[in-house]
């Protein structure tokens, strides 16, 4: 029994001729009672679909993509009554069939569902005992119903069907050179599938066609024509309609000699432009050009290095080049042209919008490129105006041999004065917008355009448009990023001058806060000084006022000298006071503002620095202790020393306190090594939230705005540290325990 169902299976899968006769007898013997519709599609399991021998199969040729013979229920009751035709100990083999021949029709006539509903039948009934080529077969149409499935997914269940697909495909490598036969046309018509839905468009075009040659040389008739129908179906995918109506005719034509009547209605009710009496897949101005009814396998090897240079170039005027010249050595062209909308969109009138971009000769290696020559700038005599308008309103390629006998273009005032052999124009199209347009032309004696050039070109037109968007996209990007870097350097080079400003004005406000500070501090020896000037020329003038009444007596002239030495010591201290003062405070200011180097002594200058923003201290409750090393000597810069110690008290008078609190200021140094010293400065005040922690030393970062503050302080602290210092420093606090920041810097910084 089961030779009949291999039989019948095998005619299937290879579309040679089928007994018919001998299958029907066999079925009417053993099925008398089989419902006619399901007799029809078990007479087809037996005999195939060609070469039908009765009425009843007619109608089974017939059958239209949506027919209910490969409904579910009704491949139910098949299955039974073919268990009932054949030995029940072959069930397993026999539901195999069934159900595979199931998932074969539902694959063909785009049932995905059903055919995913059979494919999983079909695995329940895979056992050792049967043959590679029967799992080949399942494998085969499994793996390409997963791929339809896969279009209509994302995400995991995308994913966990694609490594389906790679299960299957290993299989199927494995068994590529067994000895039933050769698995690798559908091995790589699936890679193909793979590879389309990937969007590696050169991979598949690649696998596409090297299936299709593949298959003709080792598949079976109806393997050929779905090759044929896939890689149609992925030419349309990609606006190639020239090379999808070659393919689908060659599918069409393929399934026909199957006598797969059924199919062929399928492909004419899905594609029905395509086999109008009208043709419109030709462009009307195109002389007559037949092409086969079966596909044009010719050699894509320049092709697809083609594809590869174009892909890879982003550089508009490099991929122009690159694209002139690909065009004229696959096309033999003596001159070519690529012309572009002004504003590099698409267009659909020539008016003031169309320019030449490229122009490319046969023998002249250099390319002109971006020259940008406005068409309405040319006269009517120099360019064919008219075709470049024919192209952009139809979006038709023109193919012209004679063009000075065209009905259409006979006029045109090029033409008819430079009379060219040969003008092909030809739309690049990206997502049914029109970006530009191939204008080539030979003069030589009959010389024209072959079939073969044609379709290079139209295959190339497709990654031209492709990498020609993305070069714009590409330049129009670098145009934003070098107008927005100009921008943001102007824009930045304002905010460091203004930051620079008001770095200067924080600085001036510091010393205009140090002077204060001064002048209060010297205003009380020199105050007391002053007393004391005054009280000794008070009683210089008592003095004088004895002598003149009356014998100056010793008593009076030592008690008078008395008060002249003391008078002169308050004198001479307050004034010494007062020049120290100065002294200090010039060295600071001076220290400040000039930020010279100098060698100095550590704990003696910071005692200088506290010093004069002693008058600030005097105004709070705090107080402020120094604790170090007497004699660690720096060569560095005491001016940044001083602005950086000035700013840290300041900081913590104004943001650690309460105006009623008093606390306790820490100033500690000490030697790290023997090539750097540390400063270590805390308070006991409020401490540093932890969000505002990480930013105390951004510019402009302030809690106290509203009060005045600028966010600038602890920023000057950070720049003098670690860009004029030379060294870094850390901040450590707690909330309600206080702040501490630890500076670490070189005892002679590097210039």
């Amino acid at each position: 029994m089961r030779q009949f169902q291999v039989i019948g299976l095998w005619l299937l899968f290879t579309g040679s001729d089928a007994p018919y006769k001998v299958c029907s007898r066999y079925v009417r013997g053993r099925l008398p009672s089989a419902s006619v519709s399901n007799y029809r599609v078990i007479i087809g399991i037996y005999g195939g679909l060609t070469q039908p021998a009765s009425t009843m199969m007619q109608k089974l040729r017939n059958l239209n993509q949506k027919s209910d013979w490969i409904n579910a229920s009704v491949w139910k009751d098949i299955e039974q009554e073919m268990l009932l035709l054949l030995n029940p100990v072959n069930s397993s083999s026999t539901l195999f069939d069934v159900h595979c021949f199931q998932l074969i029709l539902c694959y063909l006539f785009r049932d995905y569902e059903s055919a995913l509903q059979a494919a999983e039948l079909v695995g329940n009934y895979i056992d050792d005992s049967l043959s590679i080529f029967n799992r080949g077969e399942y494998l085969f149409y499994y793996s390409l119903t997963l791929v339809a499935k896969a279009e209509t997914l994302s995400g995991s269940k995308r994913d966990a069907i694609l490594e389906k697909i790679r299960t299957n495909q290993g299989l199927m490598s494995s068994w590529n050179h067994h000895i039933y036969g050769s698995f690798k046309h559908r091995y790589i018509l699936v890679e193909a599938e793979l590879e389309r839905l990937s969007n590696q468009i050169l991979s598949a075009l690649q696998k596409y066609e090297q299936a299709v040659s593949e298959v003709i040389t080792n598949g079976a008739i109806h393997e050929i024509a779905i090759a044929y129908e896939l890689a149609a179906e992925f030419y349309k995918q990609q606006n190639l309609e020239r090379f999808f109506v070659i393919y689908i005719k060659a599918a069409h034509g393929t399934y026909s000699r199957w006598e797969a009547t059924a199919k062929v209605k399928d492909i004419k009710y899905r594609y029905p432009d395509v086999f109008s009496p009208a043709n419109w897949w030709k462009s009307s101005v195109s002389q007559s050009r037949e092409y086969p009814s079966n596909a044009q396998i010719f050699n894509l090897g320049h092709v697809l290095q083609a594809y590869q240079t174009l892909s890879g170039e982003t550089v508009l005027a490099s991929l122009l080049a690159k694209t002139m010249k690909i065009i004229i050595e696959n096309t033999d062209a003596e001159i070519g042209y690529l012309i572009l909308p002004c504003d590099h969109k698409s267009s659909q009138e020539i008016s003031q919008e169309w320019m030449i971009e490229a122009m490319a000769e046969m023998d002249i290696d250099e390319v002109t490129v971006l020259r940008s020559i406005p068409l309405n700038t040319l006269s009517d005599k120099s360019f064919p105006k008219s075709i470049i308008n024919y192209v952009a309103r139809t979006h038709e390629y023109v193919l012209l041999n004679n063009a000075y006998n065209h009905q259409i273009f006979r006029d045109d005032e090029y033409i008819k004065s430079h009379k060219p052999k040969s003008i092909l124009g030809i739309p690049l199209i990206r997502q049914k917008r029109l970006i530009g347009i191939f204008y080539l032309e030979k003069n030589m004696t009959n010389g024209s355009f072959e079939d073969e050039q044609i379709q290079i070109v139209s295959l190339l037109s497709v990654q031209v448009a492709i990498s020609l968007e993305n070069a714009l996209l590409y330049r129009t990007l670098q145009q934003k990023v070098t107008e927005q870097n100009a921008e943001l350097s102007q824009t930045s080079q304002r905010l460091k001058t203004v930051q620079k400003r008001l770095i200067e004005a924080e600085k001036m406000a510091t010393l205009g806060g140090l002077v204060a500070g001064v002048a209060h501090e010297i205003n009380t020896p020199v105050g007391t000084g002053i007393m004391a000037a005054s009280f000794l020329v008070s009683e210089t003038k008592k003095f004088l006022s004895l002598c003149q009444l009356q014998p100056l007596k010793r008593s009076a002239l030592n008690m008078y000298l008395d008060i002249v030495l003391e008078s002169s010591k308050l004198i001479l201290s307050n004034l010494q006071r007062s020049a120290e003062l100065v002294q200090s405070f010039q060295q600071v200011a001076v220290d400040q503002t000039s930020l010279e180097r100098r060698t100095f002594t550590l704990r003696p200058y910071l005692e200088e620095i506290l010093l004069n923003i002693r008058p600030k201290l005097k105004q709070t409750h705090h107080r402020i202790v120094v604790e170090g090393d007497d004699t660690i000597e720096v060569d560095s810069y005491p001016g940044a020393i001083s602005q950086v110690i000035t700013n840290l008290v300041i900081n913590s008078l104004i943001h650690a306190y309460q105006p009623s609190e008093s606390g306790q200021l820490y100033l500690k140094i000490a030697e790290v090594g023997d090539d750097h010293f540390l400063i270590e400065y805390s308070d006991d005040g409020c401490g540093i939230l932890s969000e505002n922690l990480e930013h105390i030393f951004d510019p402009f970062f302030t809690t106290t705005r509203n009060h005045g503050g600028n966010g600038l302080g602890l920023h000057i602290v950070y720049n003098l540290v670690t860009k004029t210092l030379k060294g870094t420093i850390s901040c450590d606090s707690q909330v309600g325990v206080g702040s501490k920041f630890i500076i670490n810097c070189p005892r002679r910084p590097s210039t």
